[in-house]
């Protein structure tokens, strides 16, 4: 119209040419690309992406048995069952079914990561289902880039516990060396006694670890989120309702421990049992009868 004319500052003819040529090449590219030529090449396209992906369908599935046939003669040649001390943990069969299971998982995490490429592409052929193929692949892509970058952002923390950790970990060593020094009378403290050093070893290690947690915690993911401290609080509780018996026998191994009443190798009664002492713990003191019975007293 004329007013349109007059916002862009020109004549009505002037403006109509314009757009006209501006609508003329849009149809050109319409035209171009929804001819039967560009239908032709897309569905050969088409065709070849689905050609590829059953190719790499069947790669997949042709390396997977072969991984599972040199699993399986694995079993007669390379692999002996493992054992602690008289326990059988894994024998030969469990762990072919083991390693089975892993190309299994292997096998299916490949046929994910190729369909997480190759149906994007397959709806970005058209131009009809290009938004779609876009769309889907931002489903994709974005939980993946938050994963990623959740993970750089906590590697700082990470250091740090792993730093934490480390420290008390060697310290833990060294304290473990000095007790065993002193317990085989190596070393000698005056006024510190060989059978102390390892109830005190066990309690400045309980202690080392609780200032670990303590420190590691407000580095941990979510650590200030309100369900985890619930969680926390909920677990503390329970373990403080379960362990007040413990922790009344615990005093009173240590008390007993540090008081000296008696050592091992000495014939003590206790109660209604008469016996050699063969151990004394901060739990439990253990006494041999004349019988060769093995009693323990909390």
């Amino acid at each position: 119209t004329d007013q349109d004319g007059l916002w862009e500052n020109t004549t009505r003819e002037e403006l109509a040419a314009k757009n006209r040529d501006i609508i003329v090449k849009k149809l050109q590219k319409l035209h171009e690309a929804y001819d039967l030529l560009q239908l032709g090449k897309r569905v050969l396209l088409l065709i070849l992406v689905i050609v590829i992906q059953g190719a790499l369908f069947w790669g997949t599935g042709w390396i997977y048995r072969r991984l599972r046939n040199r699993v399986e003669k694995l079993k007669e040649t390379k692999l002996k069952p493992i054992s602690f001390h008289d326990y059988e943990l894994l024998n030969t069969e469990r762990q072919v079914g083991l390693l089975v299971l892993s190309c299994k998982a292997l096998r299916l995490v490949l046929i994910v990561i190729q369909l997480f490429i190759s149906v994007p592409i397959l709806f970005s052929i058209f131009p009809q289902t290009e938004d779609l193929a876009y769309r889907i692949f931002s489903y994709i892509w974005t939980p993946v880039k938050d994963i990623f970058r959740g993970i750089i952002d906590y590697l700082p923390n990470l250091f740090t516990i792993i730093v934490i950790w480390l420290a008390i970990k060697y310290l833990v060593r060294g304290l473990k060396y000095l007790a065993g020094e002193i317990e085989s009378e190596k070393l000698k403290i005056t006024g510190f006694y060989p059978d102390w050093a390892q109830p005190s070893f066990q309690i400045i290690r309980f202690l080392l670890y609780a200032f670990m947690i303590a420190m590691i915690y407000p580095f941990l993911p979510k650590s200030q989120d309100g369900v985890f401290q619930g969680i926390s609080v909920f677990v503390g509780i329970i373990f403080s309702l379960g362990s007040s018996s413990v922790i009344g026998n615990v005093i009173a191994g240590l008390v007993i421990t540090y008081m000296r009443p008696f050592k091992i190798g000495d014939r003590i009664k206790l109660n209604d049992t008469i016996g050699n002492v063969i151990e004394k713990t901060p739990f439990v003191t253990r006494i041999k009868t004349p019988k060769n019975e093995i009693v323990t007293i909390p």
